[in-house]
């Protein structure tokens, strides 16, 4: 194989000055011969770049061919386009592009032809051409400017024309892009602490004209303490603070997609024209060709880079979804429980959770009799299930299993409250064992309230009206707990899932909530004001603004649980959900339709079922939720194997804490500044 490629090297440089400047097949071909594979892209030893090398060394047949062939490709091509589009996010929503980028990917994007885009396009495009190209040795990426006969940026002559004026004014295109999207409402609106003060975007791009124009008429190399340069270094930094300001008064006035991306795409262009001019200055002791090959690189990486999906879907929905979860956080510390006093609260409050739930199992029975279609069944069982839950939350009781999507953030920000790492990981296990302990405590509420409840009601429905309820469903109701006879773990996973979706529309509808003004709209609204007061009217806008997180999520939780089987049988899947409480109300059910018939042992047996469905309940929306508060935060998904082992050194030196709160509050453990009644 090596051999193949080695002839194949010289028939290409024997054969290049066959082509002209429009074709970029011999181009293309030299790049697959020196383009690594696999693991190799990462390493600098690049044998076959070495041997072209030395190969233009030794024949000046094959070096000057090679030489002329791209100076025609080269010839005449504007470069503007490579600087200010590749990785840029275009001005439009999340959704148009991500649909280009998906689309590029599948039927690449051609520019037009006399551009060094379309070059870089057609020559490298594969996705890790940028890191294998950035991981050439320098001496030999020198080597091949020199034998190619390139020049540096300065030395190209007049400096108004050609490359030099492509870069600096692709600067200025950029930043002019910028100042559009700066001045917009929607951003100036996140800035108060702007708006006495000259926009620093109008300051730079004023400043970068005049320095442009000073380069374009000076024969001199720039130096990196050029006090103009350093000035515009100084400028961009004050435009950077002006970003980062948005972003962190995101949790004061609210986020959006399309904020989120303006601020993103302000950010990237910053970056880029940082990164264009760093390659402008050249010190005494620095090698001006150098330069401009890092410069070369950078656009290759540039090129490479454009259609990520993954990279583009992160940096697009890593701001929202840290404000989602923080919204949710603010909540969620409150499910975490301290002392004795919090953890009985805990259980109080749950045990109400549980009295509603076998409510709420009773009345699903008697819906499950309506002769209605599935998506009457859908609809009834939704509203059962949502109604329910919006009376747990607003009565202040617990639902168990709530509590990991609503504390994920608060144990999240616990990886970053320490730079040491046995500190930080000791304090996650603590804050784990608190939560483990009050998710414990939760279930333990919920289901010994739930069962009896259920039991009771359907037997005094029994005696009453001679009517069992439950007699004709309960085969179903038992085998439905049942682990080996039904998917129920799958079931209870899907639960979790939708526990951790649940948790999202909490913090999203709190954040919608803060961006549009809704509180503050409901107080000023002429017409409330009118009908109920101004009194009330204020009332009525810190209650929207108190419950709207909560009630969206139990609603929307409500129509999940409420509607898979429906959907899950119109289209022919098993789907199904299956919750810790409801699976214990709907035992007690179950037993009482069967006359309590049941071997002792099965029951046991379907006992142990609600016990791993409240857990499977518990691990699913836990782990979600954690690793979309890591990711928001960025703290890196390999920390969840150290945060794993020392949550297991925690529970193997103390499993009391994992159940039972400690006889004492410790002091490092201080007491959340709530009670847990505020939860649900």
């Amino acid at each position: 194989m090596q051999l193949f490629k080695k002839k194949k090297l010289k028939e290409l440089l024997e054969t290049i000055s066959r082509y002209n400047g429009d074709d970029l097949r011999a181009l293309a071909d030299i790049v697959q011969y020196i383009r690594p594979t696999g693991k190799t892209i990462h390493e600098e030893d690049n044998q076959e770049f070495e041997e072209l090398i030395l190969r233009l060394k030794s024949n000046e047949k094959h070096r000057e061919g090679l030489k002329n062939y791209v100076h025609r490709v080269l010839e005449g091509k504007n470069l503007r386009r490579s600087i200010t589009e590749p990785g840029i996010i275009s001005r439009g929503s999340f959704f148009a592009e991500l649909w280009k980028r998906l689309s590029y990917k599948a039927l690449p994007y051609q520019p037009e032809e006399n551009t060094i885009d379309f070059v870089l396009t057609n020559i490298f495009y594969r996705k890790t051409d940028g890191i294998w190209v950035k991981n050439l040795p320098a001496d030999q990426v020198l080597d091949l400017f020199d034998l190619l006969d390139f020049k540096p940026f300065k030395s190209i002559i007049p400096q108004n024309e050609g490359v030099f004026k492509d870069v600096l004014y692709s600067c200025d295109v950029l930043l002019q892009r910028i100042v559009g999207l700066s001045i917009e409402d929607e951003i100036l609106d996140r800035t108060p602490e702007y708006a006495n003060f000259e926009s620093p975007f109008l300051a730079l791009e004023k400043e970068l004209r005049a320095f442009i124009n000073r380069e374009l008429n000076s024969t001199e190399v720039l130096k990196p303490d050029n006090i103009e340069y350093k000035h515009l270094l100084v400028l961009i930094e004050q435009c950077d603070e002006f970003v980062e300001k948005a972003l962190k008064n995101s949790g004061k006035y609210g986020i959006t997609l399309k904020i989120n991306q303006s601020l993103l795409i302000i950010r990237q262009q910053l970056e880029r024209v940082k990164k264009v001019l760093s390659f402008l200055p050249v010190a005494d002791d620095e090698n001006p060709k150098l330069k401009t090959v890092e410069f070369i690189r950078e656009l290759i990486y540039f090129n490479c880079g454009k259609n990520r999906v993954r990279n583009y879907i992160a940096e697009s929905t890593r701001l929202l979804a840290f404000e989602v979860t923080q919204h949710t956080g603010k909540s969620g510390e409150h499910y975490i429980t301290t002392s004795k006093d919090e953890y009985r609260e805990m259980f109080k409050s749950a045990a109400g959770g549980g009295l509603l739930v076998g409510l709420m199992c009773i009345t699903k029975v008697f819906l499950s009799k309506a002769d209605v279609s599935l998506f009457g069944k859908g609809f009834l069982y939704s509203l059962n299930y949502a109604l329910g839950f919006i009376a747990i939350y607003l009565l202040h009781f617990t639902l168990a299993t709530k509590q990991p999507a609503m504390t994920a953030a608060a144990l999240a920000r616990s990886l970053q409250s320490s730079a040491k790492e046995k500190v930080k990981y000791e304090e996650f296990s603590r804050l784990f064992a608190r939560l483990f302990r009050s998710q414990f405590i939760a279930f333990v509420g919920n289901v010994i309230l739930a069962f009896p409840v259920a039991g009771i009601i359907v037997a005094g429905l029994d005696l009453a009206f001679g009517i069992n309820a439950a007699e004709h469903k309960a085969d179903k109701l038992l085998k439905n707990i049942d682990m080996l006879a039904t998917p129920a773990l799958f079931h209870a996973s899907i639960a979790g899932v939708f526990l951790f979706l649940s948790g999202l529309i909490a913090g999203q509808a709190a954040n919608r909530s803060v961006h549009h003004k809704f509180p503050t709209r409901i107080k000023n609204h002429p017409a409330l004001k009118l009908a109920l007061g101004r009194k009330s009217a204020d009332k009525l806008g810190k209650l929207y603004e108190k419950h709207i997180g909560g009630i969206a999520g139990n609603f929307w939780f409500g129509v999940f649980m409420g509607s898979t089987a429906s959907v899950g049988a119109f289209l022919g899947l098993p789907l199904d959900i299956r919750h810790i409480t409801f699976a214990s109300g709907n035992l007690a059910l179950g037993l009482y339709g069967a006359g309590f018939s049941v071997n002792i042992f099965y029951v046991l047996w379907l006992f142990v079922g609600v016990g791993v469905i409240g857990l499977a309940n518990f691990l699913v929306s836990f782990a979600l939720s954690l690793i979309l508060a890591m990711k928001s935060r960025g703290v890196k998904l390999v920390d969840l194997t150290k945060i794993s082992k020392a949550i297991f050194v925690r529970f193997k030196e103390n499993k009391r804490e994992f159940f039972l709160p400690p006889e004492e509050t410790p002091s490092n453990e201080k007491a959340p500044s709530h009670s847990t009644k505020n939860i649900t």
